[in-house]
């Protein structure tokens, strides 16, 4: 199974991840997932990503928010506007990412399967993050899925990790049936048998990290993944948020190591 997480995103500067390190503690059983968000506009043909430029740094500085830091995983969060050109696109962004790349979270509104299977076979080292956002919680007919209905559909995708996530970035809460649908992850088998890692994500901060304590407590491999509650007014990412978050993740998961 791969290292659970305690996830940032949004990640701009090398500055930024060593500030993390130093509320991280050298002995964690989980990793400091260093989020870097980027889009093929940002990444590919030099642009700004509109309504958030400051959280999405240019292409040539990425290889240096990376560091070889072993407590620290490093991922892309990535989106396109050409999804089906999706599989050519990842080829160039592992090739500006640099040797620290670990992997890459694919934040697109109903990705196919396949687009994940392609990737995986190119770049089989490469860890795959399916996030697990509103259009893979409803059917084409937009009805909404059951939790249970939500894990089988996960399981169609070769991804390492699956990040339930309806809040896309925007700070939403996690849904009060999120304890549910990780329990579905589980109760269907699809965890053991796709070796697959669950993650939660939506509007996580010291303050919120206490309505899902009680899933860490019960399965502490669950990661977690936290960017725009950890921002100040200006949208840049506040050392303060950032240190009161990863002092307050490491207080709710059990004490317990975990044992893989």
């Amino acid at each position: 199974m791969n290292d659970p997480y305690i996830g940032i995103t949004g990640f701009t500067d090398r500055a930024e991840v060593e500030h993390a390190l130093n509320f991280f503690p050298e002995d964690s059983s989980r990793r400091l997932m260093v989020g870097v968000l980027g889009s093929n506009h940002t990444l590919l043909h030099g642009k700004e990503r509109p309504h958030t430029p400051d959280r999405y740094p240019h292409a040539y500085d990425v290889p240096s928010i990376f560091t070889d830091d072993p407590r620290c995983l490093n991922f892309i969060h990535y989106t396109t506007t050409e999804p089906t050109k999706i599989v050519a696109e990842i080829d160039q962004v592992v090739a500006l990412a640099g040797p620290n790349l670990h992997g890459i979270q694919l934040n697109i509104w109903l990705p196919w399967p396949k687009w994940f299977a392609e990737i995986k076979q190119r770049h089989p080292q490469l860890l795959l993050v399916l996030q697990l956002n509103q259009s893979l919680m409803s059917f084409a007919g937009n009805r909404a899925m059951s939790p249970r209905e939500m894990a089988v559909n996960a399981s169609n995708y070769e991804a390492d990790y699956v990040l339930i996530d309806r809040s896309s970035g925007t700070g939403a809460l996690i849904g009060n049936d999120t304890g549910v649908i990780v329990e579905q992850f589980y109760d269907t088998t699809i965890v053991e048998y796709r070796k697959m890692m669950v993650g939660i994500a939506g509007g996580l901060s010291a303050d919120t990290l206490p309505h899902i304590a009680d899933i860490l407590k019960r399965h502490p491999e669950v990661s977690i993944d936290a960017e725009s509650c950890l921002r100040d007014a200006g949208d840049q990412l506040d050392p303060k948020k950032v240190e009161q978050y990863l002092t307050a993740a490491h207080a709710v998961y059990p004490e317990e190591r975990l044992q893989w």
